[in-house]
């Protein structure tokens, strides 16, 4: 496995560590870190020039990664530091779909990320036609990439931002009031609507799950408000956290999304 050029360029900035951030290398130390695992021979050059060449040749990608990652290379053999190290390599891997997996501070592996794997939540919004789709693609892929590098806050913030744009490009489709300053209220607004109050619905499991749509928009903007990055912070979010407000959002918006094309089909808006 080998990087792009792009992504050698990045992790060579991350090797070389000239702000002294994880762990300086002078240039008999990157030589030292490199014999043996690269092709071809490099000409005399600064420490940057020669990393890059070496990345850009390199034999074995993992066993590099390994090294570099090792917990005896940062201060105190600090396992927080090696974990925020592996953090800032995993962003960089990222866009060649490859992962540093930590078993434990002593057992790293190298993984290609599977493109559907890849994928922590998936969305037929793109599929519509009704709604501003660069805007809410956007939006599901910060999702994506935030979950991806546990910025689990952000991915929550994000959530609540694709629930927010849906809601009022309905809003603004069906012309109803949206009010930018209580999204429940404008939420109540597009319900009443789109004829999607509890009352509207003879079987009873039916009116249950109306009114959990409600209750679970409620819990998302609450849990934004508690855990997210958008306000001082109450609680840390874990992955299944932001993985709940992700799929929750984006169950809620497609939803919405099928109920107007359905009803509007049927002339019933």
């Amino acid at each position: 496995m080998k990087l792009s050029k792009t992504g050698n360029s990045v992790l060579a900035t991350l090797i070389c560590d000239d702000n002294r951030l994880y762990k300086y290398r002078t240039y008999n130390e990157l030589q030292t870190l490199f014999y043996g695992n690269y092709e071809g021979e490099c000409l005399e050059g600064n420490r940057r020039s020669y990393c890059e060449f070496a990345l850009n040749n390199i034999k074995d990608l993992e066993i590099l990664l390994k090294e570099i990652s090792d917990y005896r290379n940062f201060e105190k053999n600090s396992e927080i530091i090696q974990n925020e190290y592996i953090k800032k390599l995993n962003q960089i891997l990222e866009g060649d779909n490859l992962k540093i997996e930590k078993k434990s501070k002593s057992n790293l592996i190298l993984i290609k990320i599977n493109e559907e794997k890849n994928n922590i939540i998936k969305s037929e919004l793109k599929n519509k036609n009704i709604l501003t789709l660069s805007y809410i693609e956007e939006q599901i892929e910060k999702i994506q990439k935030k979950i991806r590098s546990e910025d689990y806050s952000g991915a929550i913030t994000n959530s609540k931002t694709l629930l927010e744009q849906v809601v009022r490009d309905l809003s603004r489709i069906l012309k109803t009031e949206y009010l930018d300053n209580n999204f429940k209220k404008s939420f109540d607004n597009l319900r009443n609507k789109m004829n999607l109050e509890p009352k509207n619905y003879e079987i009873d499991s039916f009116k249950k799950i109306i009114n959990g749509l409600a209750s679970s928009l409620d819990g998302v903007n609450e849990i934004r408000n508690k855990c997210s990055d958008g306000h001082s912070r109450k609680y840390n979010p874990e992955k299944h956290h932001a993985k709940l407000c992700a799929n929750a959002s984006l169950t809620i918006s497609e939803f919405l999304v099928e109920s107007y094309l359905y009803q509007k089909k049927m002339g019933k808006i």
